[in-house]
Protein backbone atom coordinates (compact mmCIF):
# COMPACT_ATOMS: atom_id res chain seq x y z
CA UNK A 1 0.00 0.00 0.00
CA UNK A 2 1.36 3.45 -0.88
CA UNK A 3 2.38 5.85 1.88
CA UNK A 4 -0.64 8.11 1.30
CA UNK A 5 -2.94 5.07 1.37
CA UNK A 6 -4.48 5.98 -1.99
CA UNK A 7 -3.32 2.88 -3.84
CA UNK A 8 -2.87 -0.76 -2.94
CA UNK A 9 -0.65 -2.95 -5.12
CA UNK A 10 -1.34 -6.67 -5.46
CA UNK A 11 0.90 -9.19 -7.23
CA UNK A 12 -0.91 -11.89 -9.21
CA UNK A 13 1.36 -14.93 -8.87
CA UNK A 14 -0.37 -17.04 -11.50
CA UNK A 15 -0.55 -14.43 -14.27
CA UNK A 16 2.71 -12.50 -13.91
CA UNK A 17 1.11 -9.15 -13.21
CA UNK A 18 0.36 -6.46 -10.62
CA UNK A 19 -3.14 -5.08 -10.00
CA UNK A 20 -3.56 -1.53 -8.69
CA UNK A 21 -6.51 -0.81 -6.40
CA UNK A 22 -7.82 2.72 -5.86
CA UNK A 23 -8.70 2.68 -2.15
CA UNK A 24 -11.11 5.63 -2.52
CA UNK A 25 -13.37 3.68 -4.86
CA UNK A 26 -12.25 0.10 -4.10
CA UNK A 27 -11.89 -0.50 -7.81
CA UNK A 28 -8.94 -1.77 -9.80
CA UNK A 29 -7.25 0.82 -12.03
CA UNK A 30 -6.92 0.10 -15.76
CA UNK A 31 -5.34 -3.19 -16.80
CA UNK A 32 -2.92 -5.15 -14.60
CA UNK A 33 0.75 -4.29 -15.10
CA UNK A 34 2.77 -7.09 -16.66
CA UNK A 35 5.95 -7.96 -14.75
CA UNK A 36 8.17 -11.07 -14.52
CA UNK A 37 7.26 -14.69 -13.91
CA UNK A 38 5.54 -15.61 -10.62
CA UNK A 39 5.65 -12.21 -8.89
CA UNK A 40 5.71 -12.66 -5.11
CA UNK A 41 6.07 -9.42 -3.19
CA UNK A 42 5.71 -5.70 -3.70
CA UNK A 43 7.12 -2.60 -2.01
CA UNK A 44 6.45 1.09 -2.65
CA UNK A 45 9.12 3.80 -2.40
CA UNK A 46 8.50 6.57 0.18
CA UNK A 47 8.01 9.18 -2.58
CA UNK A 48 5.46 6.85 -4.25
CA UNK A 49 7.23 7.14 -7.60
CA UNK A 50 8.39 3.54 -7.77
CA UNK A 51 7.04 0.10 -7.00
CA UNK A 52 9.43 -2.83 -6.62
CA UNK A 53 8.19 -6.34 -7.44
CA UNK A 54 10.06 -9.60 -6.82
CA UNK A 55 9.70 -12.13 -9.63
CA UNK A 56 10.22 -15.58 -8.10
CA UNK A 57 10.36 -17.37 -11.44
CA UNK A 58 12.55 -14.81 -13.22
CA UNK A 59 15.23 -14.16 -10.56
CA UNK A 60 14.60 -10.45 -10.93
CA UNK A 61 12.96 -7.32 -9.52
CA UNK A 62 10.65 -5.26 -11.72
CA UNK A 63 10.65 -1.50 -11.11
CA UNK A 64 7.32 0.14 -11.94
CA UNK A 65 7.03 3.88 -12.66
CA UNK A 66 3.81 4.88 -10.87
CA UNK A 67 3.24 7.84 -13.21
CA UNK A 68 2.93 5.57 -16.23
CA UNK A 69 2.11 2.28 -14.48
CA UNK A 70 4.73 0.57 -16.61
CA UNK A 71 7.90 -1.35 -15.85
CA UNK A 72 10.78 1.02 -16.66
CA UNK A 73 13.60 -1.34 -15.66
CA UNK A 74 14.35 -4.83 -14.45
CA UNK A 75 17.08 -5.60 -11.92
CA UNK A 76 18.67 -9.05 -11.94
CA UNK A 77 19.13 -10.49 -8.45
CA UNK A 78 19.99 -13.97 -7.14
CA UNK A 79 17.99 -17.17 -7.17
CA UNK A 80 14.26 -17.17 -6.32
CA UNK A 81 13.59 -13.70 -4.85
CA UNK A 82 10.66 -13.56 -2.44
CA UNK A 83 10.30 -10.69 0.05
CA UNK A 84 11.07 -7.04 -0.61
CA UNK A 85 11.02 -3.81 1.39
CA UNK A 86 12.37 -0.27 1.01
CA UNK A 87 14.23 1.82 3.59
CA UNK A 88 12.41 4.92 4.84
CA UNK A 89 14.79 7.25 3.05
CA UNK A 90 14.24 5.32 -0.19
CA UNK A 91 17.96 4.69 -0.67
CA UNK A 92 18.00 0.92 -0.22
CA UNK A 93 15.82 -1.97 -1.34
CA UNK A 94 16.15 -5.28 0.50
CA UNK A 95 15.25 -8.56 -1.26
CA UNK A 96 15.23 -12.06 0.26
CA UNK A 97 16.57 -14.88 -1.93
CA UNK A 98 15.08 -18.16 -0.75
CA UNK A 99 17.06 -20.61 -2.94
CA UNK A 100 16.25 -24.24 -2.17
CA UNK A 101 17.25 -27.45 -0.44
CA UNK A 102 20.17 -27.23 1.95
CA UNK A 103 21.63 -24.09 0.40
CA UNK A 104 21.67 -21.04 2.69
CA UNK A 105 19.48 -18.13 1.78
CA UNK A 106 20.57 -14.54 1.41
CA UNK A 107 19.49 -10.91 1.34
CA UNK A 108 20.33 -8.69 -1.62
CA UNK A 109 20.79 -4.97 -0.97
CA UNK A 110 19.94 -2.78 -3.97
CA UNK A 111 21.23 0.79 -4.24
CA UNK A 112 18.34 2.78 -5.73
CA UNK A 113 20.75 5.45 -7.01
CA UNK A 114 22.25 2.94 -9.44
CA UNK A 115 19.58 0.22 -9.48
CA UNK A 116 22.28 -2.37 -8.90
CA UNK A 117 22.88 -4.95 -6.17
CA UNK A 118 25.39 -3.42 -3.78
CA UNK A 119 25.85 -6.45 -1.54
CA UNK A 120 24.45 -9.88 -0.81
CA UNK A 121 24.29 -11.02 2.82
CA UNK A 122 24.04 -14.67 3.91
CA UNK A 123 21.17 -15.39 6.31
CA UNK A 124 19.33 -18.58 7.34
CA UNK A 125 17.69 -21.26 5.21
CA UNK A 126 14.83 -20.32 2.90
CA UNK A 127 14.32 -16.66 3.96
CA UNK A 128 10.89 -15.25 3.19
CA UNK A 129 9.71 -12.00 4.77
CA UNK A 130 11.79 -8.88 5.36
CA UNK A 131 11.11 -5.69 7.31
CA UNK A 132 13.13 -2.57 8.15
CA UNK A 133 13.14 -0.86 11.54
CA UNK A 134 11.69 2.68 11.52
CA UNK A 135 15.13 4.22 12.15
CA UNK A 136 16.63 2.18 9.33
CA UNK A 137 19.39 0.72 11.48
CA UNK A 138 18.18 -2.86 11.40
CA UNK A 139 16.63 -5.27 8.95
CA UNK A 140 14.71 -8.34 10.10
CA UNK A 141 14.53 -11.48 7.92
CA UNK A 142 12.49 -14.55 8.81
CA UNK A 143 14.09 -17.86 7.82
CA UNK A 144 11.45 -20.47 7.01
CA UNK A 145 13.90 -23.35 6.91
CA UNK A 146 15.82 -22.39 10.06
CA UNK A 147 12.95 -21.44 12.39
CA UNK A 148 14.69 -18.16 13.06
CA UNK A 149 14.95 -14.43 12.41
CA UNK A 150 18.19 -12.84 11.22
CA UNK A 151 18.86 -9.35 12.58
CA UNK A 152 21.06 -7.33 10.22
CA UNK A 153 22.96 -4.16 11.14
CA UNK A 154 22.57 -1.86 8.13
CA UNK A 155 25.70 0.06 9.10
CA UNK A 156 27.88 -2.99 8.53
CA UNK A 157 25.53 -5.09 6.37
CA UNK A 158 26.21 -8.06 8.61
CA UNK A 159 24.02 -10.38 10.67
CA UNK A 160 24.51 -9.29 14.27
CA UNK A 161 22.15 -11.77 15.85
CA UNK A 162 19.91 -14.75 15.09
CA UNK A 163 16.73 -15.21 17.12
CA UNK A 164 14.93 -18.57 17.38
CA UNK A 165 11.16 -18.40 16.83
CA UNK A 166 8.42 -20.96 16.07
CA UNK A 167 8.23 -23.49 13.26
CA UNK A 168 8.41 -22.30 9.64
CA UNK A 169 8.19 -18.49 10.03
CA UNK A 170 6.73 -16.73 7.01
CA UNK A 171 5.73 -13.16 7.91
CA UNK A 172 7.47 -10.36 9.78
CA UNK A 173 6.30 -6.88 10.77
CA UNK A 174 7.87 -4.11 12.86
CA UNK A 175 5.76 -1.81 15.04
CA UNK A 176 5.94 1.89 14.15
CA UNK A 177 7.98 2.71 17.27
CA UNK A 178 10.44 -0.09 16.50
CA UNK A 179 10.10 -1.70 19.92
CA UNK A 180 8.42 -4.91 18.81
CA UNK A 181 8.72 -7.30 15.89
CA UNK A 182 5.90 -9.74 15.11
CA UNK A 183 6.68 -13.03 13.33
CA UNK A 184 4.11 -15.55 12.07
CA UNK A 185 4.99 -19.22 12.58
CA UNK A 186 3.06 -21.15 9.94
CA UNK A 187 3.54 -24.63 11.41
CA UNK A 188 3.12 -23.57 15.04
CA UNK A 189 -0.11 -21.59 14.51
CA UNK A 190 1.39 -18.76 16.51
CA UNK A 191 2.99 -15.31 16.46
CA UNK A 192 6.34 -14.68 18.13
CA UNK A 193 6.67 -11.22 19.70
CA UNK A 194 10.27 -10.02 19.77
CA UNK A 195 11.46 -7.32 22.15
CA UNK A 196 13.97 -5.40 19.98
CA UNK A 197 15.83 -3.95 22.99
CA UNK A 198 16.67 -7.42 24.28
CA UNK A 199 16.54 -9.23 20.93
CA UNK A 200 14.50 -11.99 22.53
CA UNK A 201 11.05 -13.50 22.08
CA UNK A 202 9.09 -12.06 24.99
CA UNK A 203 5.79 -13.72 24.20
CA UNK A 204 4.12 -16.24 21.89
CA UNK A 205 0.48 -15.73 20.89
CA UNK A 206 -1.74 -18.51 19.53
CA UNK A 207 -3.65 -17.57 16.37
CA UNK A 208 -5.50 -19.43 13.62
CA UNK A 209 -4.32 -22.27 11.40
CA UNK A 210 -1.40 -21.64 9.04
CA UNK A 211 -0.62 -17.97 9.78
CA UNK A 212 1.14 -16.13 6.96
CA UNK A 213 1.01 -12.35 6.49
CA UNK A 214 1.08 -9.94 9.42
CA UNK A 215 0.59 -6.19 9.79
CA UNK A 216 0.49 -3.72 12.67
CA UNK A 217 -1.94 -0.80 12.92
CA UNK A 218 -0.30 2.67 12.79
CA UNK A 219 -1.16 3.29 16.47
CA UNK A 220 0.34 -0.14 17.40
CA UNK A 221 -2.90 -1.14 19.14
CA UNK A 222 -3.79 -4.00 16.79
CA UNK A 223 -1.93 -6.72 14.95
CA UNK A 224 -3.60 -8.48 12.02
CA UNK A 225 -2.67 -12.03 10.96
CA UNK A 226 -3.85 -13.85 7.83
CA UNK A 227 -4.66 -17.50 8.63
CA UNK A 228 -4.17 -19.35 5.37
CA UNK A 229 -5.71 -22.71 6.22
CA UNK A 230 -8.95 -21.48 7.76
CA UNK A 231 -9.79 -18.41 5.67
CA UNK A 232 -9.67 -15.84 8.45
CA UNK A 233 -7.81 -12.93 10.01
CA UNK A 234 -6.87 -12.95 13.69
CA UNK A 235 -7.04 -9.52 15.36
CA UNK A 236 -4.59 -9.28 18.26
CA UNK A 237 -5.04 -6.68 20.98
CA UNK A 238 -1.46 -5.64 21.78
CA UNK A 239 -2.42 -4.35 25.24
CA UNK A 240 -3.41 -7.86 26.30
CA UNK A 241 -1.34 -9.78 23.74
CA UNK A 242 -4.22 -12.07 22.85
CA UNK A 243 -6.61 -12.57 19.94
CA UNK A 244 -9.55 -10.22 20.38
CA UNK A 245 -11.59 -11.59 17.48
CA UNK A 246 -11.38 -13.61 14.29
CA UNK A 247 -12.78 -12.29 10.99
CA UNK A 248 -13.75 -14.62 8.12
CA UNK A 249 -12.40 -13.62 4.69
CA UNK A 250 -11.87 -15.43 1.37
CA UNK A 251 -10.18 -18.77 0.79
CA UNK A 252 -6.46 -19.09 1.31
CA UNK A 253 -5.61 -15.63 2.69
CA UNK A 254 -1.88 -14.97 2.47
CA UNK A 255 -1.17 -11.31 3.05
CA UNK A 256 -2.68 -8.41 4.95
CA UNK A 257 -2.12 -4.66 4.59
CA UNK A 258 -3.30 -1.72 6.68
CA UNK A 259 -3.82 1.77 5.31
CA UNK A 260 -1.79 4.59 6.89
CA UNK A 261 -3.41 6.70 9.61
CA UNK A 262 -5.72 9.46 8.44
CA UNK A 263 -6.88 7.87 5.17
CA UNK A 264 -9.63 5.32 4.51
CA UNK A 265 -8.53 3.25 7.51
CA UNK A 266 -8.99 -0.07 5.75
CA UNK A 267 -7.60 -3.55 6.02
CA UNK A 268 -6.82 -5.34 2.74
CA UNK A 269 -6.44 -9.13 2.69
CA UNK A 270 -5.29 -11.07 -0.40
CA UNK A 271 -7.05 -14.42 -0.87
CA UNK A 272 -4.83 -16.73 -2.95
CA UNK A 273 -7.42 -19.43 -3.62
CA UNK A 274 -10.39 -17.08 -4.12
CA UNK A 275 -8.47 -14.79 -6.51
CA UNK A 276 -9.73 -11.81 -4.54
CA UNK A 277 -8.90 -9.09 -2.03
CA UNK A 278 -11.13 -8.60 1.00
CA UNK A 279 -11.55 -4.96 2.08
CA UNK A 280 -12.48 -4.48 5.73
CA UNK A 281 -13.02 -1.12 7.50
CA UNK A 282 -11.00 -0.76 10.70
CA UNK A 283 -14.22 -0.46 12.70
CA UNK A 284 -15.25 -3.95 11.63
CA UNK A 285 -11.95 -5.40 12.81
CA UNK A 286 -12.76 -4.08 16.27
CA UNK A 287 -16.54 -4.29 16.46
CA UNK A 288 -17.83 -7.04 14.17
CA UNK A 289 -16.98 -9.62 11.54
CA UNK A 290 -16.62 -8.63 7.91
CA UNK A 291 -19.69 -8.74 5.72
CA UNK A 292 -20.14 -11.45 3.11
CA UNK A 293 -18.15 -10.70 -0.07
CA UNK A 294 -19.96 -8.49 -2.55
CA UNK A 295 -19.55 -8.34 -6.30
CA UNK A 296 -16.26 -7.42 -7.96
CA UNK A 297 -15.22 -3.78 -7.87
CA UNK A 298 -18.23 -2.32 -6.12
CA UNK A 299 -17.67 0.68 -3.92
CA UNK A 300 -17.88 -0.41 -0.30
CA UNK A 301 -17.69 -4.09 -1.17
CA UNK A 302 -15.63 -6.53 0.85
CA UNK A 303 -14.19 -8.52 -2.05
CA UNK A 304 -12.36 -7.35 -5.19
CA UNK A 305 -11.89 -10.14 -7.73
CA UNK A 306 -8.52 -10.06 -9.46
CA UNK A 307 -6.32 -12.21 -11.67
CA UNK A 308 -4.91 -15.61 -10.72
CA UNK A 309 -3.56 -16.05 -7.20
CA UNK A 310 -3.23 -12.52 -5.79
CA UNK A 311 -0.60 -11.67 -3.17
CA UNK A 312 -0.45 -8.39 -1.34
CA UNK A 313 1.93 -6.62 0.97
CA UNK A 314 2.04 -3.08 2.37
CA UNK A 315 5.28 -1.15 2.31
CA UNK A 316 6.78 2.32 2.68
CA UNK A 317 4.09 3.23 5.20
CA UNK A 318 4.15 3.36 9.02
CA UNK A 319 3.46 -0.38 8.92
CA UNK A 320 5.47 -3.25 7.44
CA UNK A 321 4.50 -6.81 6.86
CA UNK A 322 5.91 -10.11 5.89
CA UNK A 323 5.77 -12.36 2.90
CA UNK A 324 4.11 -15.62 1.97
CA UNK A 325 5.26 -18.80 0.34
CA UNK A 326 3.85 -19.79 -3.01
CA UNK A 327 1.78 -22.82 -4.00
CA UNK A 328 2.85 -26.17 -2.66
CA UNK A 329 4.60 -24.80 0.43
Amino acid sequence: MSQDGRRSYVTNYGSGSVSVIDTLTNRTEDQPIRVGKNPRDVAVSPDRRRVYVTNYGSDSVSVIDTLTNRVDRTITVGSTPVGVTVSRDGRWVYVTLSRSGSLPGSLSVIDTATDKVKRTISVGKDPQGVAVAPDGRRVYVDNYGSDSVSVIDTGTDKVERTISVGKAPLGVAVASDGRRVYVTNSYSDSVSVIDTAADKVERTIRVGSGPRGVAVSPDRRWVYVANNYEGSVSVIDTRADKVERTIPVGRGPLEVAVSPDGHRRQLHVSNFVSDSVSVIPFQETQDASARDPAGPGRTGSTALHLERHPLLRPSASPVTAGQERGPGS
